[in-house]
């Protein structure tokens, strides 16, 4: 969800895609977007295409034992690489095809303005470019807060 509200955010601030305007009322448009894109996203790739392609969906982190841009390079590229179920490395249809889906369906709900072909063709790159800092974000994110020594209340 903090994904979504990054990506609301940003629109918001920049005016951009989808163009709701600029008060507040677009901002919770903005994030009921980002939410349905998210969401659709996550039941396309993961619970439709995933299945029918026989690949897993989940992100596996390589860890310190690895140099960081080893990590880098893995966590960026997994939109577009992923693994069948029995873990050999291939090209990530489930993910790229769901994700395509996910961005044509946005047609459904963004205005008008933001309905052409390649409105959704840029919906789905920027989805996919998002898809990998959330996965850096997964790879890196537990090292940054033991960095940042932050720990629980006790």
């Amino acid at each position: 969800m903090i994904a979504w509200v990054f990506s609301a955010g940003w629109a918001q601030l920049i005016d951009g895609s989808p163009n709701y305007g600029t008060n507040g009322k677009a901002f919770s448009q903005r994030l009921g977007a980002a939410a349905a894109l998210g969401a659709s996203k996550e039941i396309f790739s993961d619970s439709v295409m995933a299945p029918i392609f026989h690949q897993d969906p989940r992100y596996y982190q390589l860890g310190h034992g690895h140099k960081f841009i080893n990590r880098a390079i893995y966590a960026g590229t997994r939109p577009i690489i992923g693994r069948t179920d029995s873990g050999k490395t291939i090209p990530n249809y489930a993910f790229i095809i769901g994700t395509a889906g996910a961005a044509g369906l946005t047609t459904a709900y963004y205005p008008p303005k933001n309905v052409t072909g390649a409105q959704v063709a840029q919906t789905w790159a920027t989805s996919l470019g998002g898809s990998s800092l959330g996965y850096l974000v997964s790879e890196f994110g537990g090292e940054v807060i033991q960095m940042l020594h932050i720990t629980k209340p006790k």
